[in-house]
C-alpha cells in the first residue's frame, strides 16, 4: 500500500454538463495520459465515480515541497467536483448542493481511513484557481482544522474572489 500523506481537491475547470465519460476522454485522449488524473469524482447531481483505486497513483499534481510539504502524486490522494467556472470561463465556486454534500461525505471517509490525512485545494500547491474554493476555510466551518494544510504557497486564495 502507499504511504498517503494528503488529500487534495480539485476541480474540473469545466461546465458542469461535463460527466465522468467526457473527463474520462479528455484525459486519455486529449492528455495523452495513460490514467485519469483523479481518484474519484462528483458530477453535478452528487453521482460518484471512481476512477482510480486509492493503492494506486493518479496524475493530480505536479511535485511541490516546501518547508512544510512534500507532495507528489505517490503520497497523495485526488478527489474533484465537474464544474468551476462561469460560462466566459472565469473561476467560480459553482457547486451544487448534491457535490458540497458528496464532498463533505467523502472527504469525512478519508479522514476515516486516513487520520494523519492532510487536505488541501490544488491551488495551495499550484498557480491555480482549481477547486475554486477555499478549502482550509471550508475544513474549518466544517471542525476538520486538524486536517487542514494551511499554507497558501502561491497567495491564490488571497488574492482570488470565489
Amino acid at each position: 500500500m502507499r504511504n498517503i500523506k494528503y488529500l487534495v481537491i480539485h476541480c474540473t475547470a469545466s461546465p458542469q454538463s461535463w460527466g465522468w465519460q467526457k473527463l474520462q476522454w479528455y484525459f486519455l485522449n486529449i492528455k495523452k495520459w495513460s490514467r485519469e488524473g483523479y481518484h474519484v469524482v462528483v458530477q453535478a447531481d452528487g453521482t460518484v465515480k471512481r476512477y482510480i483505486d486509492n493503492d494506486k497513483p493518479s496524475n493530480g499534481v505536479r511535485p511541490f515541497k516546501s518547508n512544510d510539504i512534500d507532495i507528489s502524486n505517490s503520497n497523495s490522494v485526488h478527489i474533484c467536483w465537474i464544474g468551476g467556472v462561469d460560462s466566459k470561463g472565469n473561476a467560480r465556486d459553482n457547486r451544487t448542493e448534491k457535490q458540497r454534500k458528496r464532498l463533505k461525505q467523502i472527504v469525512q471517509w478519508y479522514i476515516e481511513n486516513y487520520p494523519d490525512i492532510k487536505i488541501l485545494g490544488h491551488n495551495q500547491v499550484a498557480l491555480k484557481a482549481c477547486p475554486c474554493f477555499n478549502v482550509p476555510n471550508w475544513l474549518k466551518e466544517n471542525n476538520w482544522t486538524k486536517f487542514a494544510y494551511g499554507t497558501d504557497n502561491f497567495n491564490v486564495l488571497r488574492h482570488l474572489r470565489f
